[in-house]
């Protein structure tokens, strides 16, 4: 099974160095912007959504009265399109982010710190839509950058190194994304200090990375930190909270604690569905995982509701063809196999196995995945001689990331 271990990306996006430089000009335009501009920051930290989208757009209204190069704009713009990514508004976040990063490359110049988080944001984006060859190219020219731009600060380098682990974990490069994942650390406490939630930040995904690896006891060892961080920091019912506690309950699931799985999972679906409403890619997530957690305790009948809830959420807020989609079909498939539904069980399989193959690339960890689960089925209806090709194609994609 594809089980979704929550991540959190870093987006270092409200360009909190811009409010401090221009708070030492005392115009009342910029009084103005920078009220409002901060007011959408605070909101948008406390997961109020709604009140952050109408400050950044009251914010970006007074950059009306400056100058046509005035930074303000491209940060308005940015946070603006930051707040549409975060809720999964992909379509009306592209452009922002595009003019955004067009306004910091004209006015700011290639190497300045906001357009190098501009291309940040942008390859986040791009990530987010599964769409990791126009991902990665981004955020390696933006750290190649980062040796020509002396401005730069530790903190937005430490979010570069993050985001391109993510990259990298996703491609299935683990040894890459660990090395990038320790230059965040590193950074990130040499910028801020122990007790931050940047330093939580990564903790979760030094975790997920050793689930991924199957080092359990390194997974449960960040994880327990990130969330005491992050719950200390920010109270208890923040997404960042629900996010750590989810990637805890997927290791107690793994180690076969169940019992102290299905709580936390629990938990952090009430805060998502009360922070993003109930139609979220996040509650998504969250759905599949409490699934997951019952398909492995043999209660299908549980487990079927949830997945084809998360897969409806899914393809109304991803697309059809959306590599989260896929993991969905790839699960409900499994399950299906399970109850002896074999017709809708292969439909699903090939679904996922071409949804995988385009975006991700045919020598993807998940296609290798889909491919054994498929060749269960195929051997549970007698196809033996597929099932042992597929099984052959899966080793051989095992093979060659062990190699990287």
């Amino acid at each position: 099974m594809l089980n979704t271990n929550k991540t959190l990306i870093l987006h270092c996006v409200l360009l909190l160095g811009i409010l401090i430089f221009l708070t030492g000009c005392l115009t009342t335009p910029n009084r103005t912007w920078v009220k409002a501009n901060q007011a959408g920051i605070s909101a948008f930290n406390k997961g109020d959504y709604q009140e952050a989208e109408t400050h950044f757009i009251r914010s970006l209204g007074f950059t009306t009265n400056f100058n046509m190069t005035d930074p303000r704009r491209a940060t308005s713009i940015n946070n603006l399109a930051t707040l549409h990514h975060k809720q999964s508004k992909f379509d009306d976040a592209v452009p922002l982010y595009l003019h955004s990063l067009e306004l910091n490359e004209k006015n700011l110049g290639k190497n300045h710190p906001n357009t190098l988080m501009s291309m940040n944001n942008l390859a986040e984006l791009y990530k987010d839509q599964g769409k990791m060859s126009e991902a990665k190219p981004l955020l390696d020219k933006a750290i190649k950058m980062i040796e020509k731009s002396s401005a730069i600060s530790l903190n937005d380098k430490g979010t570069l190194f993050n985001n391109l682990a993510e990259i990298n974990k996703f491609e299935g490069n683990f040894n890459e994304a660990e090395e990038n994942f320790n230059k965040a650390l590193v950074t990130y406490e040499k910028a801020l200090g122990p007790q931050y939630s940047h330093i939580a930040l990564i903790y979760n995904n030094l975790a997920s990375l050793y689930q991924s690896k199957g080092n359990f006891d390194k997974a449960l060892l960040f994880c327990e930190r990130a969330s005491s961080i992050y719950e200390n920091l920010l109270g208890p019912d923040h997404p960042s909270v629900a996010a750590s506690i989810n990637n805890l309950a997927y290791i107690y699931k793994n180690i076969g604690k169940y019992d102290e799985a299905l709580p936390l999972y629990s938990r952090a679906l009430a805060i998502d569905e009360k922070v993003f409403g109930p139609n979220h890619p996040h509650v998504a997530i969250d759905l599949n995982n409490i699934g997951e957690l019952y398909r492995v305790k043999g209660d299908y009948e549980q487990a079927e509701p949830l997945f084809d809830r998360s897969l409806s959420i899914r393809e109304a807020t991803l697309g059809e063809n959306h590599m989260d989609v896929g993991q969905s079909l790839n699960n409900l498939a499994g399950l299906y196999v399970e109850l002896g539904n074999y017709i809708d069980a292969e439909s699903y399989y090939q679904r996922a196995l071409k949804i995988f193959n385009d975006v991700l690339g045919g020598e993807h960890i998940n296609v290798a995945v889909t491919l054994e689960n498929y060749a269960v089925l195929l051997n549970r209806v007698e196809r033996e001689i597929e099932a042992t090709e597929y099984l052959a194609r899966a080793k051989s994609i095992r093979n060659n990331r062990n190699t990287k």
